[in-house]
Formats: structure tokens, sequence, C-alpha cells
């Protein structure tokens, strides 16, 4: 019998928590150097990313990689049910947010525009760029109407065969794990 969305986070969720700190960051600078060499981290101005937290792929690497090149960054803080993007501009400003993420301190805003690099968190993931999240559907409401490029980060184990979707659900276009990159199809 297929397992439900559930079922899926709950495992997978066990594996993930069950990494060591030294698998975490292995896997994590493996994910961080292949996204750092593609032409899209490269070329953005701005990059929105999640500040990773529970083991999940990380994103520190990424974040002051952008801030070396100039680049403007932009976290997600949960506010009313909804994902706004604020600025971000050092690990100094952080301050426990919703569900115990790290947020910045500051209430700046972080304007995206169409060229912004999305990078997505997820549970799971399938080939085809379908997400399993949290369950509460912050990132598929603020994803929904955007077309900028999404790139998901998981570790390898991450990547199931399918996913139970809805049309409210909004997948990624890039899913980058510490083995492979993975085209889901939208992509010319």
């Amino acid at each position: 019998m297929e397992k439900n969305n559930n079922e899926i986070r709950k495992e997978i969720l066990f594996r993930r928590n069950s990494l060591s700190f030294n698998e975490v960051n292995d896997k994590t600078k493996k994910i961080s150097e292949k996204i750092i060499q593609m032409d899209c981290f490269q070329k953005a101005q701005k990059i929105f990313t999640y500040l990773d937290f529970n083991n999940e792929a990380g994103t520190r690497i990424l974040i002051e990689e952008a801030w070396k090149r100039g680049k403007t960054v932009g976290v997600p803080k949960i506010i009313e049910e909804r994902i706004k993007p604020f600025l971000f501009e050092s690990y100094n400003t952080l301050e426990k947010g919703q569900y115990g993420i790290m947020v910045p301190n500051r209430n700046e805003y972080f304007v995206l525009d169409q060229e912004t690099l999305i990078i997505v968190p997820g549970v799971a993931f399938d080939r085809f760029g379908n997400r399993i999240g949290f369950g509460k559907g912050y990132y598929d409401r603020f994803l929904a109407g955007k077309t900028n490029l999404k790139i998901g980060i998981a570790y390898d184990f991450q990547i199931i065969s399918s996913i139970n979707i809805k049309n409210t659900d909004i997948p990624v276009d890039i899913i980058i794990t510490e083995s492979e990159m993975i085209n889901c199809g939208v992509l010319k």
C-alpha cells in the first residue's frame, strides 16, 4: 500500500534527525559546492533562502558565499501564518522565531524580483519537483504565482519515487543533493 505524506514525513524526519553533526556538515558542503558552481547562483544578485534547523541541509555556506560576492540575501519569517521575506545581513542579528526557527531581529523587508534565486527546503521531494514540507502550506502559498527559479535542497535519502500532491502544491525546478542535480523537467 502506498504511504501517505504524513507517514513519509515521519520516516524521513526520523532518518534526518539521526544524522550525525559530521554527516550533516559533509552533505551540506557537497550540496553547497554544487549550487555555488551553478550559473544561476553566480548570476543572481539576490538570493532568498531558508535558515536551516533540525539537521536540514544547511544554507550557511551559500549565504556566506552570497555575501562575499555582494549579493543581497533574504530569509523567511512567518507572520500571521504567511511567509514574509526579510533582509538578512548578519548571523549576529538572529533570534528565535516561530517553531524555534531563527529569524532576523530587524524588520527590514527583502524585495523579491523575478531574478531572485529561491532556495526551498523540504522534508521529501520526488523527481518531478514535488515536495513534502511540514504540512502547513507556508511555502506553497509563498511561491504561488512566482516564476523565479526554485531550487530544492535535500539529502539523497529525501528523494522518493512519488508524492501525493494537491493543486495548491508548488514544485521546485531543480533539486540538489550531495550526489546529484535533478532537473525536474521544468527547465528547457
